[in-house]
């Protein structure tokens, strides 16, 4: 009978302490599309990252490389087997662009005075805090590996003018190398 008093009591121990939720859902995210963060083929190219950040701002990255693909104002018309069952269209960004990059590897570091261009390995997203992170490293050869994450955000400035924010944090950058973006800014204000 002791026995499965203790039992008892561990079991409605374990059940108190498993419903508890320590971790913010990511579902609260004020984003004009659920899901706001998907995997697809967009615009014929396949493997891209789609980012609904508002109503006023879609995001998509290459999903091999990590570099941004474009960011526009309008809204993504998901076609398709996976969506609506008709094969052979793909999903299609709608609405005007604001930037489009032109740059398959934006990346190039520099060391002693000669710039090379690392191969960018997309290594997947997250979100954290009702935001993105985007994942990936910069292979530089022999072994020297910089991780780069990235979380690109729907910001506006105070007279109200939206803007495309990207934040990077760099790990592992070697002792007198640096990293140059050949792509865009941090902040870029946008013309509605």
């Amino acid at each position: 009978m002791k026995k499965l008093l203790c039992l008892s009591l561990l079991f409605f121990l374990i059940s108190i302490f498993s419903c508890q939720e320590d971790v913010k859902s990511d579902f609260d995210a004020d984003r004009p599309f659920q899901p706001w963060v998907f995997r697809s083929v967009l615009d014929l190219q396949p493997r891209m990252l789609t980012l609904a950040l508002d109503e006023n701002m879609w995001a998509a990255y290459h999903a091999d490389n990590g570099s941004l693909y474009k960011v526009w104002k309008g809204n993504v018309e998901l076609t398709g087997a996976v969506y609506d069952t008709y094969h052979g269209p793909q999903p299609v960004s709608l609405g005007n662009a604001y930037l489009v990059n032109e740059y398959e590897n934006p990346w190039r570091v520099l060391t002693n005075g000669k710039e090379e261009t690392p191969k960018a390995i997309y290594k997947g997203h997250r979100k954290l805090n009702g935001q993105v992170e985007i994942l990936y490293d910069l292979d530089l050869g022999n072994n020297q590996v910089i991780s780069v994450a990235e979380r690109p955000e729907y910001i506006e400035s105070d007279s109200g003018q939206p803007g495309f924010e990207r934040v990077f944090t760099f790990l592992n950058v070697p002792v007198g190398f640096k990293l140059k973006s050949q792509s865009y800014k941090i902040f870029i204000a946008l013309n509605r």
